[in-house]
């Protein structure tokens, strides 16, 4: 009985299944609207590097403010690789952290959310995945005190996508809100991770959103539909009921 549970993991049935929809998204390949603006930046870093500016997109934008990490993962891997390994990573992650917090019975919100991951790859938003798996990272790190990789991840967060960097932010605040910590200057100066977590992902997503605003003609970024595709995800993670609670500037 303990061999047949150690050869089939309790994280199996979700992985499996995110793997499975991610695959055959990735065979079907779709024509999806968003993959296109990721196939753009994946060439541009191809042929430019890490691009500062570039005027073939609209109107122009700044395009390390759409994602820094991204386009290098992705000229190395391929843009759909990079998505799909993203979400399986993510399955992954999210069962841990939820099996670990609710047991067995969080079962089925990890099944939920192992489906609701792929949609990330149908509509195209590779970026948001990449950026969604590190902060899953974070949180991870973050409940099995592992303070210097949770900073890191949470750093990294909005480096992928500014957008996951605002929900990491987020989720962190919220958890030491519900456990009656707040983000003072004292705490900003104890060695507590999980207000380093928060403070770095807020900082490094400030700073790339401010730099993105400074530039009204670069295109309008579409956050709704990011979040309802997050909210897909997420919906079946709440807690069970009966367990209580091409112009190119080089950087220099």
């Amino acid at each position: 009985m303990v061999q047949s549970k150690a050869l089939r993991p309790d994280w199996l049935p979700a992985v499996a299944l995110s793997f499975a929809l991610a695959l055959l998204m990735v065979i079907w390949s779709p024509p999806v609207g968003d993959l296109a603006a990721q196939v753009f930046r994946t060439e541009l870093f191809e042929r430019a590097g890490l691009a500062i500016w570039n005027g073939s997109w609209y109107g122009g934008h700044y395009t390390l403010t759409y994602s820094v990490l991204f386009p290098p993962l992705a000229a190395l891997l391929g843009p759909q690789v990079v998505g799909l390994l993203a979400v399986v990573s993510s399955s992954y992650l999210f069962d841990r952290i939820v099996r670990d917090r609710w047991g067995v019975e969080a079962r089925w919100a990890t099944l939920w959310f192992a489906a609701g991951v792929v949609t990330l790859l149908a509509d195209g938003q590779l970026t948001f995945a990449l950026g969604v798996a590190l902060g899953l990272v974070a949180l991870r790190s973050l409940q099995e005190r592992r303070g210097a990789l949770a900073v890191l991840a949470a750093a990294a967060c909005p480096l992928a996508s500014p957008v996951a960097g605002a929900f990491l932010a987020g989720v962190v605040a919220a958890g030491l809100w519900e456990r009656g910590e707040r983000i003072s200057r004292a705490a900003i100066t104890a060695p507590k991770p999980s207000v380093s977590a928060a403070m770095v992902a807020a900082a490094a997503n400030r700073i790339v959103w401010r730099v993105w605003r400074q530039r009204s003609g670069s295109k309008p970024a579409r956050r709704p539909r990011e979040i309802v595709s997050f909210a897909r995800c997420t919906a079946g993670s709440r807690k069970p009921n009966n367990t209580g609670r091409a112009h190119t500037m080089h950087a220099a």
